[in-house]
């Protein structure tokens, strides 16, 4: 199974927190495809096989403008 997580931000806190003990705990039965807007402090921690992070442009952010 594979799962889309969004919504989190470049701060580890409560949110985040939730979620990526979810994911730890899924680790091994799903595969996750994580999308951020900006650095992550926990991308380090879990960016392995079954987790893929996916930079997106920000809300409010015009990806064609230079």
């Amino acid at each position: 199974m594979k799962i889309l997580v969004y919504g989190l931000s470049s701060e580890l806190g409560g949110v985040e927190t939730i979620v990526m003990s979810i994911i730890s705990r899924l680790f091994g039965k799903c595969s996750f495809d994580v999308l951020v807007s900006g650095e992550c402090a926990y991308r380090g921690a879990y960016e392995r096989g079954n987790v893929n992070f996916l930079k997106i442009t920000s809300w409010g952010s015009n990806a064609y403008m230079f």
